[in-house]
C-alpha cells in the first residue's frame, strides 16, 4: 500500500497545483466540461492507489526514505499518465461522441453551443461518479465512509433530540448520556 505521504503529495501537486513532472499537458483542457469530473477521477485513481503496494518487498531493508521517495514518484507517474494520457483521451471521445449524437438527433447547434459545458459536465461527472463509487468498492473503503455516514446520522440525531427537549421541556437527559444510548448500537 501507498503511504500517505505519496498519496498527499501527488493530490496537493495534481489537483492543487496543476502541475505534471513526466508528461507534457496540453495548452488546452482535455474537454470543455467542467473540472470536477477530473477532480473525482483522481480521487478514485489516489483511492486505488493507496490500497495498491507500490513498492517492492525485497527493499524493504533499504530504509524508510528511499521507499517513500519511490513511492512518491510512482504514485506521481502512475497519475499523471493515466489522468493525462487516458482520461484526457475519454474525456476528447466522450465530448465529441456527445456533441454527433445530439446534432444527429436533432439539436440545434446553436443551443447545443449554449449548453456545452452542462451537458458535457453532467456525462463526464456521471461517469466519474461511477468510477469512484467502484474504486471505493474494489478497495472497501466504502464501509468506512458508510459507518462514518451513520455515525454521523445518529449524532445529529441525538444533537436534534437534546435541542427539542430544551425547548419543550421535555425530560432533562445529558447529552452524554444521549450519546451513550444512541452511539453505542451494535450496528456500528
Amino acid at each position: 500500500m501507498a503511504c500517505l505521504a505519496a498519496i498527499a503529495f501527488t493530490a496537493v501537486v495534481h489537483l492543487i497545483f496543476r502541475t505534471s513532472f513526466f508528461f507534457t499537458q496540453s495548452l488546452d483542457k482535455c474537454s470543455k466540461s467542467p473540472g470536477i469530473s477530473s477532480w473525482i477521477f483522481v480521487i478514485a485513481l489516489l483511492d486505488i492507489l493507496s490500497d495498491i503496494k507500490l513498492y517492492p518487498y525485497r527493499y524493504a531493508h533499504l530504509g524508510k526514505w528511499i521507499q517513500i521517495s519511490v513511492e512518491i514518484v510512482m504514485t506521481v507517474l502512475i497519475t499523471e499518465f493515466i489522468t493525462l494520457v487516458m482520461w484526457c483521451t475519454f474525456e476528447r471521445i466522450i465530448g465529441r461522441l456527445t456533441k454527433a449524437l445530439l446534432l444527429v438527433v436533432g439539436l440545434d447547434l446553436s443551443t447545443y453551443l449554449k449548453y456545452e459545458k452542462v451537458i458535457l459536465g453532467t456525462i463526464t461527472t456521471a461517469f466519474s461518479l461511477s468510477i469512484l463509487c467502484y474504486a471505493l468498492q474494489a478497495t472497501d473503503h466504502i464501509y468506512f465512509v458508510q459507518l462514518k455516514c451513520k455515525r454521523f446520522a445518529k449524532k445529529v440525531k441525538v444533537d436534534c433530540l437534546h435541542y427539542w427537549y430544551n425547548l419543550t421541556g421535555g425530560p432533562k437527559i445529558s447529552r452524554n448520556k444521549m450519546y451513550q444510548y444512541y452511539l453505542c448500537d451494535s450496528d456500528d
